[in-house]
């Protein structure tokens, strides 16, 4: 009976952390209605905090497009923004926060909308209540490429309730970067990793977001990259946090794996798109993360994860059936950007304004199975081409992982069992001036060295040896993680103490 009553309490517990994981509980989109008679525009808010999402009409003062929002824990509004200004949940600017991205591009383009695709972020701080952490990539007032990723920090208690900005328009990275942002929850349980592509360049960014802020990582250098980021339309995450996927314009798929301890990609595979393909849009991955689903303007693609060869495995699960908005044929119901919503399903706009969503009812099913349900879902407004940016909130620690430290044990939203026999070894350990990687056999590739909070401190290459010496000397006392990537994409790790 003892054992029946703490099973139960511990299933009440979880169920109450999911209730209460409500940041992405209410959507925004739209744009202000120019005159009062403009009835088809106007702000629409979607609220999924009853489980099926119910839209009701607001008076918006910002065009979303792109949109970054969240939520606190129970669904609470908090804040919105277009890349231009922050709004508070009655929809007013919130204090301090009247201008972000201040300079000549915002001065030129702010009466509408910020120039970027995917370029806004928001998330909670790490164990910092009631504090939030906007993300926003920057487009240069002197060349029209994005140069920069930059912070503002909110206080949702400020202003009773109504928020304050702290401060703002605080540089991350300077570069010339891909104005896409997506974020994925640390294998720690409490912290992020945010990581976007860099212009022109077969390298990422990550950079890591914990209590005090975020910190720039580095770049990660692939073989086989997105040549390009000017095209590339969307960025998403598996729920599992396990897979990076792009959607590239001109240049189709490509899917990474991703280590949530380390913060590093490798490759997994890439894909174009049949010759018929005007164009890739759009990308989400099934709540089981086995199924890749991909808006192509006239088709959606549905693509099994599971499969020994990807590419070949795609097969197209709806097509475009020639609804149109408003008897308008520029605004075409076509597919666009698709984002997870916190009902299970699937919500996918047009690449043009529409007053509708496209939604896959049942994403965790195989072909047609999956029920999409073209232009599903009436919106009381008109909206621009783009969800929400929001990352996938129902996701914690990797449990029994090396980084998994803090203690969380938070029930996770798939089941993510580590498989990590070690293909090295480390000594001493505990260490103090020096450390030898001892590899089972020959091996080619790199070791990396992170301290606990996931920064990487240390890089070096291995080529074709079964050891490596290190001096650590300089690091600070504490536990640290080797983490060695061979050129296969195969990825070892171990855990040592210096003292």
């Amino acid at each position: 009976m003892k054992q029946l009553y703490l099973t139960f309490s511990f299933f009440m517990v979880c169920i109450a952390v999911i209730a209460q994981n409500q940041y992405d509980a209410i959507w925004l989109l739209g744009s202000p209605r120019l005159l009062p008679t403009d009835l088809q525009f106007g702000g629409s808010m979607l609220d999924f905090s009853s489980g099926e999402p119910e839209a009701t009409f607001f008076n918006i003062g910002i065009n979303l497009d792109p949109t970054a929002l969240i939520c606190n824990e129970n669904g609470e509004l908090i804040f919105y923004t277009n890349g231009c200004k922050v709004m508070n949940a009655q929809h007013e600017i919130m204090e301090n926060g009247d201008t972000i991205n201040a300079g000549a591009r915002h001065h030129q383009y702010c009466n509408f909308s910020y120039p970027s695709i995917q370029g806004v972020m928001g998330l909670p701080k790490p164990d910092a209540p009631d504090q939030y952490g906007l993300f926003h990539s920057v487009v240069d007032d002197d060349i029209f490429l994005i140069t920069e990723l930059r912070y503002t920090e909110i206080n949702a208690a400020q202003n009773d309730g109504l928020g304050e900005v702290i401060f703002k328009d605080q540089t991350i990275l300077q570069d010339t970067i891909s104005s896409l942002v997506s974020a994925v929850r640390h294998a720690n349980g409490r912290d992020w990793w945010i990581v976007g592509g860099k212009h022109n360049s077969n390298a990422f960014y990550t950079i890591y977001y914990g209590p005090n802020g975020p910190e720039y990582s580095g770049n990660i250098q692939l073989i086989d990259s997105v040549e390009t980021s000017t095209d590339i339309r969307q960025t998403t995450f598996s729920p599992d946090g396990s897979i990076y996927a792009v959607a590239n314009r001109f240049h189709g798929v490509r899917l990474y794996h991703f280590d949530r301890c380390a913060g590093m990609l490798s490759n997994l595979a890439k894909f174009d798109l049949e010759a018929d393909t005007l164009s890739v849009t759009g990308v989400a991955i099934s709540p089981n993360n086995r199924f890749l689903y991909i808006g192509a303007i006239d088709y959606l693609y549905q693509f099994d994860l599971e499969d020994d060869n990807i590419a070949e495995s795609g097969q197209i699960v709806a097509q475009y059936d020639g609804y149109i908005v408003d008897n308008s044929p520029s605004l075409r119901t076509t597919f666009g950007h698709l984002m997870h919503a916190p009902d299970g399903k699937i919500y996918g706009t047009a690449p043009n304004s529409s007053n509708v969503l496209h939604i896959i009812h049942n994403p965790n099913e195989i072909g047609l199975d999956c029920n999409v349900e073209q232009h599903g879902f009436e919106l009381p407004t008109m909206h621009g081409f783009r969800p929400p940016n929001l990352p996938h909130f129902r996701l914690w620690d990797i449990p029994g992982s090396p980084c998994d430290t803090l203690g969380i044990d938070m029930p996770t939203s798939t089941d993510e069992v580590v498989d990590n026999t070690p293909s090295f070894q480390v000594f001493p350990n505990p260490a103090h001036t020096n450390i030898t990687i001892k590899f089972e056999q020959q091996l080619s590739g790199e070791l990396r060295l992170f301290n606990i909070a996931g920064q990487l401190v240390l890089s070096t290459r291995v080529d074709r040896s079964n050891q490596a010496q290190l001096n650590v000397q300089r690091f600070a006392d504490g536990l640290y993680l080797a983490s060695f990537y061979d050129d296969d994409g195969l990825v070892s790790w171990q855990k040592f103490l210096i003292q």
